[in-house]
């Protein structure tokens, strides 16, 4: 699938502790049984010029290419300083949602919660190719979205 999205070859994608220089590294875990998603897949890009090459700016751009892979929905870390908010895909559809706090392992959704939000909206939040361009690699800088209501003014 990474390949595919990225127009990455294989022998360029490996998993987070293969060894050489890659451009992408993926972890996977499998929350078939335990979660209401399925699949958690978390994607690295080895430097500034492969995230420049590949235009993955940001998880919103990855998720909507994911989601339109797969024709499913995939949840996102909102970016924000509210540890149970994240954003929901639905293809070409984004809605922000919250977390159901309880003790089972993966991510439950409050349903009552979701709110519909205008994609190029959200993306002017989120770091896009001039922040990348800006981007020291020896010194990242932490990105967060605070407060996390910020995320209301993508309200559709």
């Amino acid at each position: 699938m990474l390949s595919v999205l990225f127009d990455v070859t294989s022998e360029n994608i490996g998993s987070l502790l293969s060894p050489g220089l890659l451009k992408l590294r993926f972890e996977s875990r499998d929350f078939n049984t335990i979660s209401e998603f399925d699949f958690e897949l978390n994607v690295y890009v080895q430097d500034k010029e492969s995230i420049l090459e590949l235009k993955m700016y940001n998880n919103l751009l990855f998720g909507k290419q994911v989601s339109l892979y797969v024709d499913d929905e995939v949840l996102i870390d909102d970016e924000s300083d509210d540890s149970y908010q994240w954003l929901l895909i639905d293809k070409e559809r984004l809605f922000l949602v919250e977390e159901c706090d309880d003790d089972k392992s993966g991510i439950s959704l409050i349903q009552s919660s979701k709110k519909e939000l205008l994609f190029e909206k959200a993306l002017l939040l989120l770091p896009n190719k001039e922040d990348i361009d800006n981007l020291i690699i020896e010194k990242p800088r932490p990105y967060f979205i605070s407060p996390s209501s910020l995320w209301k003014t993508c309200l559709k």
